[in-house]
């Protein structure tokens, strides 16, 4: 309800539903987003049509060897793929990591052009677009058995993440919350892009200390390789720009303690190499450094090496 001039009166939008369910907005404006990039990224209409010709197919069914680096933006990446193919020198990869330079630019450009209009909740721009659909694919896929990643979300994560700190945690509570028991994708989007408030704090707070106690109930480990194995291709696409790899390394560094999967040290280093005062990497270090671990940890151990051992 709202007034105006001290009369109540009804608010038709608060009743109008826009999507007939979750699914099918979701699609909806995963499909949007797509063809919004292939307008962003193409110099001139010969590639706008490619780019928007192949947008939302999966790479598994193009050839990227005849068609323009930035149709890979667009494409679907499922989770298999990226877990067969996420080393340094992919085609797919490599592709990005061209586009990544010029993505983070306009980021820049953005930040310094519209400082004065960021705070105000009407003004939602390009980036802020990017942002809420990357965070819904990321979510998608570790959500989904069959969940994809998009293109463009290799290198918008990051830079999210370089953004808004509140983003990284999001990524982080989607993969421990993969059953959708404390959070659904609105009150992600919420915790990642709203201001925190001290009730979303708390309740953020109770929800890891929940899981972190946690005794009786096995994680999912193949969630977390998949996302881990996402990870590294993410930090392959922006390797030319370190400080977009920092909390990269550092959500790598907590999954892999938090789901005992190895190389802890290694990416705890590596983000503080680029950020000492990397606080995610830090609280890793301290609680690895001193044994800490979840609770689960202590019954199911030996499933958990069997499981990791399976997937490798």
């Amino acid at each position: 309800m709202e007034t105006i001039n001290g009369e109540i009166i009804d608010n038709e939008l608060e009743d109008t539903h826009f999507f007939e369910n979750k699914e099918h907005e979701y699609s909806t404006l995963k499909e949007m987003t797509n063809l919004y990039a292939a307008s962003m990224i193409c110099c001139d209409s010969e590639d706008y049509f490619a780019v928007s010709n192949v947008a939302g197919k999966s790479i598994e069914k193009v050839n990227l060897s005849y068609l323009p680096k930035e149709c890979v933006a667009v494409l679907d990446i499922p989770k298999d793929y990226v877990n067969n193919h996420h080393g340094y020198n992919d085609d797919w990869i490599k592709n990005l990591r061209v586009l990544a330079k010029d993505f983070f630019e306009k980021y820049i450009d953005y930040i310094n052009r519209d400082l004065d209009v960021r705070g105000k909740s009407e003004v939602f721009s390009a980036f802020d677009i990017f942002v809420n659909q990357s965070i819904r694919n990321w979510h998608n896929m570790i959500s989904k058995k069959d969940g994809n990643i998009v293109g463009y979300d290799l290198i918008m994560l990051p830079i999210a993440m370089f953004d808004n700190i509140n983003v990284r945690d999001t990524l982080l509570v989607s993969l421990l919350d993969s059953k959708g028991e404390y959070y659904d994708i609105d009150s992600l989007l919420s915790l990642a892009l709203e201001p925190r408030t001290k009730e979303m704090s708390k309740a953020l707070r109770h929800f890891l200390e929940e899981k972190f106690n946690e005794e009786h109930e096995l994680p999912d480990i193949c969630k977390a390789l998949d996302a881990v194995n996402l990870l590294k291709a993410v930090a392959c696409v922006v390797d030319g720009i370190p400080e977009l790899k920092v909390q990269v390394y550092a959500l790598m560094c907590y999954i892999s303690w938090w789901f005992k999967l190895g190389d802890v040290e290694k990416y705890v280093e590596m983000a503080l190499d680029i950020d000492p005062d990397c606080s995610m990497a830090r609280i890793v270090y301290n609680a690895y450094s001193n044994h800490v671990e979840p609770a689960w940890c202590k019954n199911f151990n030996d499933f958990q090496e069997k499981t990791k051992k399976n997937r490798t």
